[in-house]
């Protein structure tokens, strides 16, 4: 990171980095209560249920890229505005223990809503390594 007139820039290089830990997170939490955030769901997902995990993290880290682009470095106010908008709404994801609720019920529909929570979680977890890294 670099400092400008007091304020925490993100190089490209340290999104990758932080990229790096927040997948390597997923498989070794630690910490389930990490920033307020209850990553428990994560002890009781499937290796191809946190691959879409892993998804959502990849896809903010390429959207968060894009803006080295035009710039040489981001501020955290950039990568809450993208955070804001990379994560789908409410009503295009159904939770962990919803989707896990009623097997017998469950729907495509149902299960492009649960992929899309994990991607979301996987957005949540890489933003809060970034905000965690920027203070």
């Amino acid at each position: 990171m670099i400092k400008l007139n007091g304020k925490s820039y993100f190089e490209s290089k340290d999104i990758e980095e932080i990229k790096k830990d927040s997948i390597f997170y997923i498989h070794n939490v630690i910490d389930p209560d990490n920033n307020g955030y209850n990553y428990d769901y994560l002890f009781l997902c499937t290796k191809e249920e946190l691959n879409f995990v892993i998804f959502g993290i990849e896809s903010f880290r390429n959207t968060l890229m894009w803006e080295f682009a035009s710039e040489t470095a981001i501020s955290m106010s950039i990568i809450d505005t993208r955070f804001n908008t990379s994560i789908f709404s409410e009503d295009l994801m159904i939770s962990y223990n919803d989707y896990h609720l009623s097997p017998n019920k469950r729907t495509t529909l149902d299960m492009h809503k649960f992929e899309n929570w994990l991607k979301t979680q996987g957005t949540i977890i890489f933003y809060n390594f970034l905000r965690k890294y920027n203070k």
